[in-house]
């Protein structure tokens, strides 16, 4: 840009002329070269079709932050604008190029700067939309106010619309004369643009180029040239005299052909409802050019927003994350280089009513006691209360004597696939916990097999059943800790993000493991147990501080599964485990009638008071105790909600005893409390029943004999016939030699846990009996025992007693 007398004296003049004839005075510069290049330009042009069509430019001779530059004559839909920015200043910088029609304006090339002198840069739109006379006029922002600006736009026709720039180059010097250096063009023909900013002054376009404008008063140049072949070109004008000066180039390529047409609309647009948050859209595309499918979305059928691109050859999209019970309207259209195909037809679909997704829900729970060094075997058998129902999930808490090689393998009576989940090893006090769990188990799934790599001590199960858990892949996280003091926490986790389809139940597992001795040989008694905030007892053994506890999250998020467990004078430390399993619609509910939800067997190896803790929700509830020993075993039984015990037992001090509450208020904090009067150890199991009568208690029959040989069967003890149908009846067998393998006959099933090697006096279940069956209609039923390889015994004791069905 120039400041010597010269150019000042011009700029005088020019600003008069500008106003009145800028555009005509640009359109004859293009003549300025000669015949010679006349006849070049009009030769190519008409071979390639590249055209100058016209320019302007504005040159304020201040400082300013923004320069408007019109395009006086109309615009041609299709076209290239150039525009040139420079100015005298390197602090400044441009922040934006637009146009008042919306043209998409980009970088070319620079900035390239002479440091603390000039700044120029090259920008274009391509592909411009068509503009009327004086209609579109060209904004160039800075970041501050600019020094002397030189602004020079250009319209060319016959060039690429897609992407019009093949090579650029640059320069800066101080010479009397501005350059650039050749580079290599890749296409042809290629329009060559170039533009400099100078300190001096232009005196003309460089050889074999057609000059365009050299502005007034600041001498700045644009020019162009057409080239035929691909090769290496530069660009140069000469200068005045030496000063500083910036020259860049553009090779832009002509458009190769006629652009492709848009494409053609998509047809056949439906919409269907897939849920209360899910729209699934489908359409025919009939378009083969077409690069994407643009969504629109609209509640009210009038406004319509684009929500996704879908790629060129989808033909359908689901839309997720809606509102429940709202009516969406859709369109779509194809999309490409060239532009957007016209609407198809609009399509609509209503969301349904949102429905609470389904919570895991505990459908029973077993909690069995455990056997002591001395008492080693294998292939422990545990009976579930009830059938499994179909596709819910089985989870398995298995504690035993820890072993660096043990191997465990847990199988049922339907051939469901059990996977081994997280464990936590207490190797200073020899014990190991582990979580089994079986997805999607088959109906009916009742007796459960553990089997070691050799015999063993110290096992002790828990199991539950639940529904609306995933059938498949649905563990979802875990945590645990071994040698915890209570409050017992297993570690913070979070769980994968299962939210839409309704959490993750967060089940924990606790045991203590006591320092001297086996399982339940405790620091001192259990006085309490208390779920952590939000968590749910399922199963509370204060004997063998055996605990489980869950929750169902709805959001995810970092959870930390904690519980407490209260004892007397000493406090044993635990192992623990937290697993999170996803909630699903999956497996199915229990139906009504009477059904056995908890069972717990607990050992109670003293006289005296003894307390068990029996989360429960059943309106029945009861005590078993199958054996008795000369005396009442249980003299009184009271709870923590103060409930009425009943008693039923035979006329033989000899004879097991059944306790049971009628109507129970039950709760997940439900304490037992009963008096043992016997001085030898008993087993005491206790039950939550769901579904009972009203008035439940039904009838109670008792039977007394003896084998006559080593490992008879005991049969016929009890029979009892149930008044009514769909019942429950609780059968127990108080015998010497124990214990009872299995029972006789279908649908009978044996509360004991069994195991190959069991004594008479192993803690499992004392070597006796106790048993149940969902009576299905009113026949007779009889209750047999199979026995081990005792030698008979001086007789045996057993009882029936029958539970009516609620409606």
């Amino acid at each position: 840009m120039s400041n010597h007398p010269t150019a000042i004296a011009h700029r005088v003049h020019g600003r008069e002329r500008r106003s009145a004839s800028l555009l005509l005075t640009a359109l004859l510069a293009a003549g300025a070269c000669g015949r010679s290049d006349e006849r070049t330009f009009s030769s190519v042009e008409q071979a390639v079709s590249i055209a100058f069509v016209q320019l302007n430019y504005a040159t304020p001779q201040s400082s300013v932050a923004t320069v408007s530059v019109p395009f006086n004559a109309a615009q041609s839909a299709g076209n290239l604008n150039v525009v040139v920015v420079g100015w005298n200043d390197t602090t400044s910088r441009v922040s934006s190029v637009t146009d008042t029609k919306g043209n998409a304006y980009q970088l070319a090339v620079g900035p390239a700067a002479v440091p603390g002198a000039l700044t120029q840069s090259i920008y274009y739109a391509k592909n411009i939309v068509a503009a009327a006379a004086g209609a579109n006029t060209v904004r160039v922002s800075f970041t501050a106010a600019a020094l002397y600006p030189d602004i020079r736009i250009l319209e060319y026709g016959g060039m690429d619309q897609l992407s019009p720039v093949d090579v650029t180059a640059s320069a800066t010097g101080s010479t009397s004369s501005s350059s650039t250096p050749p580079v290599a063009t890749t296409t042809s023909p290629d329009l060559l643009f170039a533009a400099n900013t100078v300190a001096t002054w232009t005196t003309g376009a460089g050889s074999g180029w057609t000059n365009r404008v050299i502005t007034t008063p600041d001498g700045d140049i644009a020019e162009d040239r057409i080239v035929s072949t691909a090769g290496s070109y530069g660009s140069s004008a000469p200068l005045g005299g030496p000063g500083p000066w910036v020259m860049q180039m553009v090779a832009f390529k002509q458009t190769a052909s006629a652009p492709p047409p848009p494409p053609t609309a998509p047809t056949n647009l439906t919409a269907t409802a897939a849920s209360s948050s899910q729209i699934n859209l489908s359409w025919t595309n009939t378009s083969s050019t077409q690069t994407g499918v643009k969504i629109e979305r609209s509640t009210d059928n009038v406004s319509f927003t684009q929500i996704a691109v879908a790629g060129a050859t989808a033909v359908s999209y689901p839309d997720s994350g809606l509102s429940a019970s709202t009516t969406y309207s859709y369109r779509v259209r194809a999309t490409s280089a060239s532009g957007d195909s016209p609407y198809s037809n609009t399509a609509s679909a209503t969301t349904s009513q949102f429905v609470t997704p389904p919570r895991p829900a505990l459908v029973q729970n077993l909690s069995t006691y455990t056997n002591r060094d001395g008492e080693a075997g294998n292939d422990f058998i545990v009976n579930l209360p009830t059938p499994t129902l179909a596709n819910n999930c089985l989870i398995l808490a298995l504690t035993n004597a820890y072993s660096p090689t043990r191997t465990i393998l847990v199988s049922d009576d339907k051939s469901n696939n059990w996977t081994a989940g997280p464990h936590a090893d207490f190797v200073a006090n020899d014990e190991t916990t582990t979580i089994f769990y079986a997805l999607g188990v088959a109906g009916g799934t009742q007796k459960i097999t553990i089997h070691f790599n050799a015999s063993i001590y110290d096992v002790h199960a828990t199991v539950s059943e639940w529904t609306n858990i995933a059938t498949a892949a649905a563990a979802n996280g875990s945590s645990g800790a071994s040698n915890v003091a209570s409050p017992v926490s297993a570690g913070s986790f979070t769980p994968g993000n299962n939210d839409a389809n309704g959490g993750n139940l967060i089940y924990q597992h606790a045991i203590a493991i006591p320092g001297v001795g086996a399982l339940g040989n405790l620091s001192s008694t259990v006085s309490g147990v208390t779920a952590g905030a939000g968590f749910t007892l399922a199963s509370a053994n204060r004997q063998l501080a055996s605990i489980s506890q869950y929750s169902i999250q709805t959001t995810a998020a970092a959870i930390n599964p904690t519980l407490t467990v209260t004892q007397g004078s000493g406090t044993d430390h635990f192992n623990t485990i937290a697993i999170a399993f996803k909630a699903a619609a999956a497996g199915t509910a229990p139906a009504s009638g009477i059904r056995i939800q908890n069972m717990q067997h607990t050992f109670h190896p003293w006289p005296g008071s003894s307390t068990v803790s029996l989360p429960s929700s059943g309106n029945l509830l009861a005590l078993t105790a199958p054996v008795n020993t000369g005396q009442d075993a249980i003299t009184s039984v009271r709870d923590s909600k103060g409930n009425a015990w009943t008693k039923v037992a035979g006329e033989s001090l000899d004879s097991p005893q059944v306790w049971y509450a009628v109507n129970a208020t039950p709760g997940s904090d439900l304490t037992i409390s009963f008096n043992v009067a016997n001085n030898t150890g008993i087993i005491v199991i206790a039950w939550d029943i769901a579904g009972a009568s009203t008035a439940p208690f039904d009838k109670f029959t008792e039977a007394t004999g003896a084998q006559a040989h080593a490992g008879d069967d005991i049969t016929n003890a009890p029979l009892i016939t149930p008044s009514t149908a769909h019942g429950l009846v609780i059968g127990l067998v108080n015998e010497y030699t124990g214990p009872p393998t299995s029972m006789i006959g279908a649908g009978y099933v044996a509360d004991h846990v069994y195991y190959a090697g069991e004594t008479d006096g192993s803690l499992m279940d004392m070597g006796d009996g106790t048993a149940h069956i969902y009576n299905s209609d009113t026949s007779q039923l009889s209750f047999g025992w199979r026995q081990t390889s005792h030698p008979p015994t001086s007789g045996w004791f057993a009882i029936a007693v029958a539970f009516k069905s609620g409606p």
